[in-house]
């Protein structure tokens, strides 16, 4: 992923809040302590390499757009990803997605 990410600087990348939760329990489960701790340091962010992925906050809007989306089959957490991202999408069409 590192060499994926600094072979492509140019790439504008977001996520949500909840994948910094995710990632680091990821890491951690799968490592050393350290490897979660470098990646991700805040909730606003998660940093790869000579990356930094900045992480969206999950919001009241957020969330109802998660919970309106079809199917009703989506589970939890990936209809608040997907939320995310569609809003992101949208914001960078008028402007930049707050970050927390």
């Amino acid at each position: 992923m590192v060499k994926h990410l600094d072979a492509h600087p140019d790439r504008e990348l977001l996520t949500s809040a909840l994948t910094t939760v995710e990632a680091a329990r990821a890491l951690t489960a799968i490592g050393p302590a350290d490897v979660a701790t470098r990646a991700v340091r805040r909730s606003d962010r998660i940093e790869i390499g000579d990356s930094t992925i900045p992480a969206v906050s999950v919001t009241a809007t957020v969330l109802d757009l998660a919970l309106a989306l079809p199917p009703a089959v989506l589970r939890s957490l990936d209809a608040i990803h997907l939320a995310t991202a569609l809003l992101a999408a949208t914001a960078s069409t008028t402007s930049s997605p707050t970050t927390s």
